[in-house]
């Protein structure tokens, strides 16, 4: 959801071991877990076919309606919340899938 390139691509100054759990965002999305307004479930497994690389699927799911409004509040130039077509903020807010599971209209 955040862009941060440090965790991206981390340079090679292991005194300086990066934590994305220190990480501010990590912070809240934590005390929204332990305040029961948010879960992070396991969906799953799949193998990404250009890398051959087993990656695990995980749904999170925040249940706090205000969320977005605080997070998109907080000022950090360098590292935009990003959300993709797959949110809605409400039940209008529905997108329709083709047969391949592809927004209908193009994407958000």
């Amino acid at each position: 959801m955040y862009n941060n390139r440090e965790h991206q691509s981390p340079k090679n100054d292991w005194d300086k071991a990066l934590d994305p759990q220190a990480e501010p965002e990590a912070e809240r999305l934590n005390q929204l877990m332990v305040g029961g307004k948010a879960a992070l479930f396991y969906t799953g497994m799949c193998v990404n076919l250009l890398t051959m690389r087993p990656e695990i699927c995980l749904l999170l799911r925040i249940d706090d309606p205000e969320w977005i409004d605080r997070e998109r509040a907080i000022k950090r130039p360098a590292r935009k919340l990003k959300v993709n077509w797959e949110y809605l903020l409400d039940s209008a807010d529905e997108v329709q899938l083709s047969k391949n599971s592809r927004p209908i209209g193009g994407s958000r």
